[in-house]
């Protein structure tokens, strides 16, 4: 130090002071600014940690864009649906038939059913007949809208009836009657028989229909005495057990469309049902017998009336008024009936031998139709065939 002069050991002590401090800023660390409001750490005092190696870059793989999701609506198990083919259902028609799985209907849980159409009136009275070789298979009434109508089962005879009030449809028109299985199995098997039966009207809807058609009745009219036949015909056909329509034909083919078996086939089922034979008649209002030039009757005084025979009795009814009664006799009141020979005159005699004087109106027939009233009488009032 001493070979140095001073002003070089000055430039030298200066050179070694600088040096000094910039080696004490470079040792405080790489310089990067610290974020503000955070502490900047110290690398732990720890052995150098090992560099975990990058992996080898690989060529990247698309990735394929999922499908669109097709959202399916759900299918029933047992798909509802109607029979193909549902038959109109008439009265008196018998049905044989059977369950099918290609043919019959199914409902919404599945069950097989066949169905019949009927049109029906609220004035029909009728019972359903059902049989089955398959104690699952039921019979069901449905209105038009689907409505049930209850059926109850006669034990005795085994026949349905409508439980409504009455027994009758609620109103005309249309209405559907089904056979169902009902077993859980779901299965389409099973035969039966149907038939819906009539049987009858309801007795105002049937005595209606039987004013109105005499009411229209015009004998003088060809087309309108076969028009009422007809409808007779279908009334009668309608309610074979009421005996009106059985009497106003039994007067048609008497009188008006002249058929002799007809007359006396409609007769014969009126005083079965409990109605009347009727035949029109001459007789005297005062008792006197007429007298007779052949087939020729002369009546003192000359009357019309209506002869009705019923079973066990006899009566007289006023042409203008069926109501009116002019008079009666039942069957155990009368001694005997008899036809003079030699004209279509009748004679009845009563228990106090009192005579009663009559004959049919003066036609062709009248000879036939007077052994016809004796013969009615004998069988039907007094019940002593000659």
């Amino acid at each position: 130090m001493k070979d140095i002069p001073f002003f070089r050991w000055a430039m030298v002590s200066m050179l070694l002071l600088l040096a000094g401090g910039i080696t004490k800023t470079f040792a405080q660390g790489p310089g990067d600014l610290p974020v503000p409001g955070t502490k900047k750490k110290a690398p732990p005092a720890t052995a150098k940690s090992k560099t975990t190696p990058k992996p080898k870059a690989t060529s990247p793989v698309a990735t394929p864009t999922p499908a669109p999701v097709v959202r399916e609506e759900p299918r029933p198990r047992t798909p509802e649906r109607k029979p193909a083919q549902q038959p109109a259902l008439s009265f008196n028609q018998l049905v044989q038939a059977g369950l099918d799985e290609r043919n019959s209907g199914r409902n919404k849980v599945g069950n097989y059913y066949n169905e019949y159409i009927f049109n029906g009136k609220s004035s029909d009275l009728f019972t359903l007949q059902f049989q089955a070789d398959n104690p699952a298979l039921s019979l069901l009434f449905y209105d038009a809208t689907g409505g049930e109508l209850m059926l109850t089962k006669d034990m005795q005879s085994g026949d349905y009836k409508l439980g409504t009030a009455g027994g009758t449809l609620p109103t005309d028109g249309e209405y559907r009657v089904r056979i169902l299985n009902a077993s859980e199995g779901k299965l389409a098997t099973g035969s039966y028989s149907l038939k819906l039966v009539r049987a009858g009207m309801v007795e105002a809807a049937y005595l209606a229909t039987l004013e109105k058609t005499a009411r229209a009745f015009k004998a003088e009219d060809p087309a309108n005495v076969e028009a009422t036949a007809k409808q007779l015909e279908q009334l009668a056909a309608d309610d074979p057990k009421r005996p009106g329509a059985f009497e106003l034909l039994g007067v048609i083919y008497q009188y008006h469309k002249p058929n002799a078996e007809k007359a006396i086939h409609n007769y014969e089922q009126a005083i079965r049902l409990g109605g009347a034979a009727q035949f029109k008649i001459n007789y005297d209002g005062t008792g006197v017998a007429p007298k007779r030039k052949g087939e020729l009757l002369e009546w003192r005084e000359n009357k019309i009336a209506w002869l009705r025979l019923y079973d066990g009795r006899l009566l007289l009814a006023d042409p203008t008024d069926a109501s009116k009664i002019l008079f009666s006799f039942n069957g155990v009141q009368m001694r005997s009936i008899e036809r003079a020979s030699s004209a279509p005159l009748i004679t009845m005699q009563g228990l106090q031998r009192r005579n009663y004087y009559f004959a049919p109106l003066p036609s062709a027939t009248a000879s036939d139709e007077a052994n016809l009233i004796v013969r009615f009488i004998q069988t039907y009032v007094i019940k002593k065939v000659k």
